[in-house]
């Protein structure tokens, strides 16, 4: 016979199980299941408190309704939901304008397309300098191809975001390497794999280290990628960062374009002499993070079309384009950029269109939400809302590393402008503050992350990737809910959790 405490472990066990299996009945009380779902919920951390992520948390209330109006309408019916395709259309030629791609205003030519976050937006874009390699390398006499064969690769620096491994994985290009993440699980895992031209094609790590204090790809670091052959005639995209999610930091991008540039033209001259015609090493640029910043807190940087070897980015509207998850978009150079067998010719309710997307049926809310956005604020809202946001990122680092008795314990990671470009030289260029705790502090990132947690505030303690000198980094991402009385309540929450931390030294 079974003891109550044995009985009690097996209803526990039952209960687990079966809230993995479809109930035999419902329940005709709607509010009943509402309220359930409801306190299940309450498990989840606040997203207003939530400093890790990056996806935008808040809307008007207008455009909640917009929402609410839109959610049963499928973004794939383009003629059925014609005024929907109509402002999708309207919106990625706002943000392709933006970033001043190369073509004409109220045309059908295709510039770009809408996505369900900045990993579509990348596969796609990195999917269309695939193909275009392909069709260069097609185009050659036989056996006169790159010595490595039909294998394109990639380059990149190790500073980039996880979905990027899935490119490479699920688009078989080589360049990731055999270890599969340059991310250290623990202190002891440190040491990247770095490019080993003796190694096989398939094996070569063409991913550009980051080492001790450098936590970007600079120029010199593409000179030697290009002198050591880590570039070469199989490589399809160098792909740069505008904003990197683990410090806040750009990749060079502007000096980086010019080598490439120089590369190109090289490369070309060379392949003419031959009579055949050079593959262009595009640059594809990961702008999910700063794709809404720079445009309006540093209009003149021209990191984007104006650099003559970009030929796609990717931007994240549910980020700082301020719309709710999930809308990213990826926007090329100009129409020609991607290869026509990479449109799919659909005949869908006795309508044909092209498509170009990983993805079909799904809502078309993101779309309506953003369009709301861009006409509430325009281009001046923006730049006020963004630079708002950088001024309360501004005071948030203050209460880390300003006069307060706590900066003896945080160092800060992020990228600064340079002096020359800014009235102030510590201003940050991303609202991404990260930290070190330096090694005399009383506690530990990891510590203070978790004490933090107990008051409900998420603020990540994770490790940066391998070779840096700082192993493990607190990040805060400072969205556009954050105000002023929030950074006053969080300034108290860290002053209660560093002191219990002191208490138990």
């Amino acid at each position: 016979m079974l003891t109550t405490k044995a009985k009690d472990h097996r209803m526990a066990q039952e209960n687990k199980t079966s809230a993995y299996r479809l109930p035999k009945f419902g329940n005709e009380d709607t509010f009943e299941v509402y309220k359930s779902i409801q306190d299940q919920l309450q498990g989840n951390i606040n997203p207003l408190q939530n400093f890790a992520s990056f996806v935008n948390v808040s809307m008007d209330y207008e455009a909640i309704q917009l929402i609410l109006e839109s959610l049963n309408v499928n973004l794939a019916d383009f003629s059925i939901y014609s005024a929907t395709t109509e402002i999708k259309k309207r919106i990625i030629h706002m943000v392709a304008d933006l970033l001043h791609a190369q073509f004409d205003q109220g045309s059908d030519d295709f510039i770009g397309t809408a996505t369900v976050g900045s990993s579509e937006a990348v596969m796609l874009g990195i999917l269309a300098h695939k193909n275009s390699w392909f069709n260069w390398y097609d185009s050659l006499p036989k056996n006169e191809g790159p010595v490595d064969g039909r294998v394109p690769n990639m380059v990149m620096g190790a500073g980039y975001q996880v979905c990027w491994e899935k490119v490479y994985k699920y688009f078989d290009i080589a360049g990731l390497g055999s270890d599969a993440s340059v991310f250290p699980l623990d202190e002891s895992d440190l040491q990247f794999k770095a490019y080993d031209p003796n190694e096989p094609v398939r094996d070569r790590c063409r991913i550009i280290p980051l080492e001790g204090n450098r936590r970007v790809v600079t120029a010199d670091k593409i000179r030697e990628a290009i002198q050591s052959g880590m570039i070469d005639d199989n490589t399809i995209a160098i792909s740069l960062i505008l904003g990197t999610t683990q410090t806040g930091e750009m990749d060079e991008i502007i000096e980086i374009n010019e080598i490439m540039r120089a590369f190109n033209d090289r490369r070309e001259a060379e392949a003419a002499k031959l009579g055949r015609k050079a593959y262009r090493i595009p640059i594809h640029v990961d702008a999910a993070y700063g794709g809404f910043i720079i445009p309006f807190t540093e209009s003149e940087l021209e990191w984007d079309f104006r650099a003559s070897e970009v030929k796609s980015i990717n931007i994240s509207n549910h980020k700082f384009g301020q719309v709710l998850p999930g809308l990213g978009m990826v926007i090329f150079r100009n129409p020609s950029i991607v290869p026509d067998q990479l449109f799919s010719k659909i005949n869908y309710l006795g309508e044909q269109f092209n498509d170009f997307g990983l993805n079909f049926s799904r809502s078309s809310w993101p779309i309506v939400s953003q369009y709301y956005n861009f006409i509430r604020y325009g281009y001046e809202g923006y730049h006020d809302w963004t630079n708002q946001i950088m001024q309360t990122t501004e005071q948030m680092t203050d209460v880390f590393i300003g006069t307060n008795r706590y900066s003896s314990y945080f160092q800060l990671l992020s990228e600064t402008i340079p002096a020359s470009t800014a009235s102030d030289q510590h201003q940050l260029r991303f609202p991404n503050i990260v930290l070190q705790v330096k090694p005399s502090a009383p506690f530990n990132a990891i510590q203070l992350s978790q004490e933090l947690e107990k008051e409900g505030w998420y603020v990540p303690a994770y490790p940066l990737p391998a070779n840096l000198d700082h192993t493990y980094a607190l990040r805060l991402v400072i969205k556009a809910h954050v105000n002023e009385e929030m950074v006053e309540r969080f300034s108290r929450c860290l002053d209660q959790a560093i002191n219990r931390l002191i208490s138990l030294v």
